[in-house]
């Protein structure tokens, strides 16, 4: 299995419900915050990707070393606080951080689904 083929299964259903979620939530809530949870949902795309990418080639290598990606994972944090500092105005930093956590959650979710079978 590719990266790219891994990457989807893993994560591309719950990312797809997640958007599709936050888009429908444009209708009903604050646009400041749904707005907000849509920019930590794309970063946490990115983060995501880093992790299984990470994931992939320790699967895939012989390697007693095995890295995390937490460099990439602080500048993609670092990114959100950036933009969240120039549109404060636009942007609520709690639900920015509520949509990078997304991640976190998508991956427990599959552990907790994959030690019950």
């Amino acid at each position: 299995m590719t990266l790219f083929k891994g990457f989807m299964n893993f994560f591309a259903k719950a990312f797809i419900i997640i958007f599709v979620i936050e888009f429908l939530s444009l209708f009903f809530f604050d646009r400041i915050i749904v707005q907000s949870l849509i920019v930590g949902t794309i970063i946490s795309v990115f983060m995501a990707l880093s992790w299984y990418s990470n994931y992939y080639k320790a699967l895939h290598s012989q390697q007693r070393m095995i890295t995390t990606g937490t460099v990439t994972r602080v500048i993609l944090v670092l990114l959100a606080c950036i933009i969240w500092y120039k549109f404060q105005a636009e942007l609520n930093m709690i639900a920015i951080t509520v949509g990078l956590m997304s991640t976190y959650v998508i991956i427990f979710v599959n552990a907790v689904r994959h030690f019950r079978k």
